[in-house]
């Protein structure tokens, strides 16, 4: 039925009443709640319908997603196996591990959607996606770029699960490399978290990368020993205990008249691949060392003060 009376389509919206609001919306002078109700109950039992319908769609995607998740588990060992033959770097092996699976998850809900039917629906979906991917992406640049570092630590061959490295005042053993985190096992066997960025960015020292490396020792000696028998005897009982390949030689320099000493640095070349080898080393020198000294009566002095008293009033 025709509107006979017009005036509240001339209204301003805040002027109108709730009756007069509805009618704006419908164009229907015979508009109820009662017809309110009954187009919601039409819309609810389409739904309802629409669901029903959809059921037989939703467990055949269900069961399909399965599929995709068993292959992505049982296939993802056979690849994982596959890749253990051929590549060495276990981080580069897991990262693979967890694209594959994740790209096969992807692939088998988007199977899932497109079996349910729901065009519009995934249209919007898509939609807001992208959208929602814009604003998350700018919220969380943090995390992104600690993820896309985690990909380029996996695939870097100077870092890799098991390695002992040191960086930012922070050492210990590599247990992990995640899409967000390098997780080290400190000698204390705590476990430490370094964001993926700081360790690409920030310096940080590998001692497994080579199986040689060189340490230091400083000492020193009493001001009455016979300097030339100390540095021949230090070089030769060190030379006994840690052979030098070519290249290589034992460094003895003197460096500075101490308090109470003279002291000297040595240093030499051994076998280590990491810092408790390192430590090693230093122990079994240190010992060489003293032994060598109380052998030939050379005295390693502590500091010490002379006092001197006048006798005169």
């Amino acid at each position: 039925m025709p509107f006979q009376d017009h005036d509240f389509l001339t209204k301003k919206p805040e002027d109108l009443t709730i009756g007069e609001k509805i009618k704006r919306v419908t164009l229907d002078e015979n508009f109820t709640w009662e017809h309110a109700y009954e187009v919601m109950e039409i819309k609810f039992l389409k739904w309802w319908d629409l669901v029903l319908l959809k059921i037989p769609n939703f467990i055949i995607g269900a069961l399909i997603f399965l599929v995709f998740v068993l292959f992505a588990k049982y296939f993802g060992r056979l690849l994982y196996r596959i890749m253990k033959r051929s590549v060495k770097q276990e981080s580069i092996r897991q990262m693979v591990l967890k694209i594959f699976r994740a790209t096969v998850w992807l692939i088998g809900f988007l199977v899932f959607l497109i079996i349910l039917d729901l065009g519009v629906i995934m249209t919007s979906i898509l939609g807001l996606a992208g959208v929602a991917s814009l604003a998350v992406g700018l919220a969380v640049q943090g995390s992104l770029n600690n993820t896309f570092s985690g990909v380029i630590l996996s695939f870097l061959p100077n870092l890799k699960i098991g390695d002992w490295v040191e960086t930012e005042g922070l050492e210990g053993t590599i247990a992990e490399i995640s899409l967000r985190s390098v997780q080290i096992l400190r000698p204390d066997n705590n476990l430490v978290m370094v964001p993926n960025s700081q360790i690409l960015e920030n310096p940080f020292t590998n001692y497994s990368l080579t199986t040689r490396t060189r340490v230091s020792i400083n000492c020193g000696v009493s001001y009455d020993s016979d300097l030339e028998a100390v540095e021949a005897l230090t070089v030769t009982a060190l030379g006994k205990a840690f052979k030098q390949n070519k290249d290589e030689e034992i460094e003895f320099f003197y460096e500075e008249f101490g308090e109470s000493s003279v002291n000297f640095l040595v240093r030499f070349w051994g076998d280590a691949s990491g810092k408790k080898d390192e430590l090693h080393l230093t122990h079994s020198a240190i010992v060489i060392i003293k032994t060598t000294f109380d052998q030939n009566n050379i005295k390693i002095p502590y500091p010490t003060r002379t006092v001197e008293m006048s006798t005169k009033n």
